[in-house]
């Protein structure tokens, strides 16, 4: 006999009017009287139309809208496009689009390589969220309908089971509850919950499905953004049902966590501990949208909220390029600072420097400081201006991020002349493509190999929370003429691993004791990083970036070193020492290297990409030089020049390779020689 599978939702009439509603409300009383004779049609409809009458949706709407999250749109769809292809059950998720016909698997992935993420964002339900903000514009009701029947459809099919893991179904990954819960269904329920679409029956099941979304989030909460995430849901149920008897107990749950994860995630310079500005931002969200509903409810918000969300809205400005983009460090995302802060800027009206960011320079005023060190987290801002002319370059001389993380320790990106220049691989869908993996590697990043192998910290990582209040290890000097940092990679090089990395919370645990002693750690390197934002002999802004590479005493091989540089610019000319690119040219110490240009190469690794953006299956080719020597202790030393149509002043640097060697000559094109010494500049 097959067994019966069961449906959803699994609490039952008996233990939701008996046990989950809020005594303390006189309108309860009557609801389990009623269930407590077995008349439960009679106490659905009094709870329906308790909930018909009791919501605040004048409160609840004077909270800011905002879209949905995640690709569910195709390019050049409206939101009615969108909401009526969603009424015909052809759903998008991660930009891919499938037709269910006549009713949506929420179990299901159409994805040729079942890539999860489909599934699992599928769950969130931005969709409902859209439909419902295109009733609002049109009260058609067949948005109302659509919604209703999807709902009842997957409070059915999505069996919420306790006992598993947190990651472990296609519907109920608590990264999915924190964000249907905080973002997609309150939009969605204060939208809808008048409309005859929904019933006595699906408001029922709509805040049973409430209690179990609750029960999971804080009996199976995780760690990290993720953590951030389900909080906020949590604290969103909380907030706006407190028909519901713990309601107030999980308020309690989840402010208490949020507190103490500030202090657990956020370094003091502001950073997230993932390193990361697309998580980064996710995790301002959603402290953003528990406060704006909390406040709007008047619900008790703890004031350190409102400092940690200060300082770390200041972190996207202070990391901000000069078109004002973030640029994609680790899984980040070239966001735009000015919509990112825009939603939040009415929570800081005293700070100028928000004001400044949001009104792209309009109002406010920009930082005093121009160039900005991050101490806590490792990196150094570099800039001549916050105008949109200046030059702007970044060094990361700092931890491995928590998660997201790429192995790009002491990588050195640049904007210029209204462009960015000096770029990275950047970000790629969470799959095991060999496109994932190179964005993830040393190589798409600009640094160093050694003997072919990427930097290896992935293999050997395990946080511990003292961490946080660890200093970064680079050493950083700005002055109006030249900003200096300096930061060493001490963790070793391997090869690639065999697991794909797409779960980065679990990771941890999922290598073997041999897989974590893959790491050769005979060598190190260290990097010292010039910006000239005032040069001599009027030279544009550009950069020195110094490696010195050291071996064990005990290691007698010689290795091969391979400095990477990818440039966003067309038709590079390699001469004796030197690269010349329509927008910058590239000066090379040294007369043994090896030099090539690599641009969208695929074998025997791939190599001279750069993602097309954020999380988009897409890529795009870009000029990547490869600058490989071979040695023991030695010195190379780089000049990245950017120039318009007027070309490169600078005809060649000298340095000697001896790794103790302080001098570089810089030798312009008239003759002349401009001498420098190390820790002198």
């Amino acid at each position: 006999m097959m067994e019966q599978v069961k449906k959803g939702p699994l609490l039952s009439d008996e233990e939701f009017f008996l046990q989950c509603l809020n005594e303390e409300i006189d309108a309860v009383k009557d609801m389990k009287k009623a269930a407590g004779a077995g008349d439960y049609v009679s106490a659905r409809h009094q709870f329906a139309e308790y909930i018909r009458t009791s919501l605040q949706p004048e409160i609840f709407f004077s909270i800011p809208y905002e879209k949905p999250e995640n690709q569910i749109m195709k390019d050049g769809e409206t939101e009615k496009e969108a909401a009526d292809r969603i009424c015909e059950n052809k759903m998008i998720s991660c930009g891919i689009e499938y037709d269910f016909g006549e009713k949506v698997d929420w179990d299901y992935n159409p994805t040729p390589n079942q890539y999860k993420e489909w599934t699992w964002q599928l769950n969130r339900h931005n969709d409902w969220k859209l439909l419902a903000h295109v009733y609002q514009a049109t009260k058609d009701e067949k948005y109302a309908e659509c919604c209703a029947k999807m709902f009842s459809d997957w409070v059915e099919q999505a069996v919420c089971y306790l006992e598993a893991g947190s990651r472990d179904t296609e519907c109920w990954r608590t990264i999915e509850c924190g964000i249907r819960m905080g973002a997609n269904w309150p939009y969605t329920l204060y939208t809808f919950y008048q409309t005859p679409a929904f019933t006595d029956d699906v408001l029922v099941n709509w805040y049973k499905s409430l209690v179990e979304n609750a029960r999971r989030l804080e009996l199976r909460r995780t760690t990290g953004n993720w953590l951030v995430m389900e909080m906020n849901g949590l604290a969103h149920i909380a907030i706006l049902a407190p028909v519901l008897k713990d309601a107030k107990h999980w308020y309690q749950v989840a402010v208490d966590v949020l507190v103490q994860e500030l202090k657990k995630q956020i370094y003091e310079d502001g950073f997230h501990y993932e390193l990361t500005t697309g998580y980064h931002d996710v995790v301002v969200n959603n402290y953003q949208r528990m406060m704006r509903t909390a406040k709007a409810f008047q619900a008790e918000i703890p004031e350190v909220f409102s400092s940690y969300l200060e300082k770390m809205c200041m972190l996207d400005i202070k990391l901000m390029m000069p078109d004002g983009t973030l640029p994609d460090l680790n899984d980040g995302t070239r966001a735009k600072v000015s919509d990112m802060l825009r939603k939040r800027a009415d929570m800081f009206p005293e700070n100028e420097c928000i004001r400044w960011a949001v009104s792209e320079g309009k109002e406010g005023k920009p930082l005093d400081e121009v160039s900005v060190e991050l101490p806590n987290s490792g990196f150094l801002a570099m800039r001549t201006g916050w105008d949109k002319d200046a030059t702007w370059a970044l060094f990361d001389g700092g931890p491995f991020g928590r998660a997201h993380q790429h192995e790009d320790k002491l990588s050195l990106t640049m904007y210029a002349n209204h462009k960015y220049l000096l770029v990275e691989g950047g970000n790629y869908e969470y799959d095991a493509s060999p496109m994932r993996r190179y964005v993830m590697s040393t190589r798409s990043h600009n640094t160093i190999r050694v003997d072919g192998m990427d930097q290896s910290r992935l293999r050997q990582f395990k946080w511990h929370e003292e961490d946080i209040q660890k200093p970064s290890g680079m050493t950083a000097k700005i002055t109006d003429a030249v900003d200096f940092a300096e930061a060493e990679y001490t963790d070793g090089y391997g090869t690639e691993m065999k697991e794909a990395v797409t779960d980065f919370w679990n990771f941890e645990g999922k290598l073997t004791d041999e897989e974590r002693k893959q790491v050769d750690k005979s060598v190190s390197h260290k990097r010292s990083v010039y910006f000239f934002k005032k040069p001599e002999y009027q030279l544009n802004p550009f950069l020195i970036a110094v490696d010195r590479l050291y071996v064990e005493k005990e290691d007698e091989r010689t290795h091969t070193y391979q400095s990477i540089w990818h440039l966003n610019s067309k038709h590079p000319v390699i001469s004796d020492g030197k690269v010349t690119m329509d927008d910058v040219t590239v000066l090379l110490s040294g007369k043994k290297a090896k030099v090539r240009i690599a641009e969208g190469e695929k074998e025997p690794e791939v190599q001279g990409w750069m993602a097309l953006k954020g999380f988009a299956v897409g890529e795009v080719p870009v000029p990547t030089l490869l600058c490989e020597t071979k040695g023991r202790d030695c010195r190379m030393v780089t000049v990245l020049y950017p120039h318009q149509e007027e070309g490169c002043p600078i005809a060649a640097v000298k340095a000697e390779e001896n790794v103790d060697a302080k001098e570089i000559i810089l030798v312009l094109t008239d003759g002349t020689e401009w001498k420098l010494t190390e820790g002198e500049i």
